[in-house]
């Protein structure tokens, strides 16, 4: 979760960007979607985003060209990491403490949308260096202290209850991962990133390899000393 609320690079979903550009009272269906008379096509088209469609009289360049302006709109960014996965791994934790509550509503299941939204606003937190503020004054709106997109997009309740409950593993099986992995709770997440990072990212001529010692001083198999470093204790990453 610190990982995430560290984050300076803003890649928000068009969920959380509409919800947080947009009053209550105008979330409608006619603010999220556009009717046909506003959706202008090709050369007549004043907007800069205009739909794509392929031709089978598309060349090969021009196929590579739409693959390419698809792939690095910023929204996509999130489908690297965010999909079906977290949100069935969350929904299976939930499932085992849903005792506990004594109603059923303050611990209902999620869904895609609703964990796009969730890590949006971690990203945007962590943007504005607001990931050391109590999760209370984000959410204040008593006064217009609190960020808008915050109490616009879910209830602080709602909040507090995902980070308690997001997983990106199956909870009922990971002891016996754990025996011979030490990043069980993480390995499917990890292993999909880096292979769609792999798959989509290419790299330009300017670009640099160095690496990263993020502080930390929990308790972790793979923590490291490194006394050259100013927190000295922390998880060494390499970053491009």
């Amino acid at each position: 979760m610190q990982l995430f609320g560290t984050v300076v690079c803003i890649y928000l979903s068009d969920w959380v960007t509409i919800v947080s550009t947009t009053r209550p009272s105008e979330l409608t269906s006619s603010s999220l979607f556009l009717s046909s008379e506003e959706v202008s096509f090709g050369e007549n088209s004043d907007s800069d985003e205009d739909i794509l469609f392929r031709s089978d009289h598309d060349t090969n360049s021009e196929e590579d060209t739409i693959d390419s302006e698809i792939y690095e709109a910023p929204e996509n960014a999130n489908n690297f990491y965010i999909g079906k996965n977290i949100t069935h791994c969350t929904n299976i934790y939930i499932e085992t403490i849903r005792d506990k509550f004594q109603r059923s509503r303050d611990a209902r299941f999620t869904d895609v949308t609703e964990i796009r939204a969730f890590i949006g606003l971690l990203y945007q937190i962590g943007s504005f260096r607001c990931s050391r503020k109590n999760i209370h004054q984000l959410w204040d709106n008593s006064k217009g202290n609190g960020m808008e997109s915050c109490y616009l997009t879910m209830s602080e309740k709602r909040f507090r209850f995902l980070v308690r409950c997001l997983r990106f593993d199956d909870v009922r099986d990971r002891v016996a991962r754990k025996q011979f992995d030490k990043l069980a709770p993480i390995r499917d997440i990890f292993t999909m990133m880096v292979d769609n990072f792999q798959k989509y990212y290419c790299v330009s001529e300017y670009v640099t390899t160095d690496e990263q010692l993020l502080a930390f001083r929990g308790k972790c198999p793979f923590r490291q000393y490194i006394p050259s470093k100013p927190s000295k204790y922390g998880k060494k990453y390499a970053i491009y």
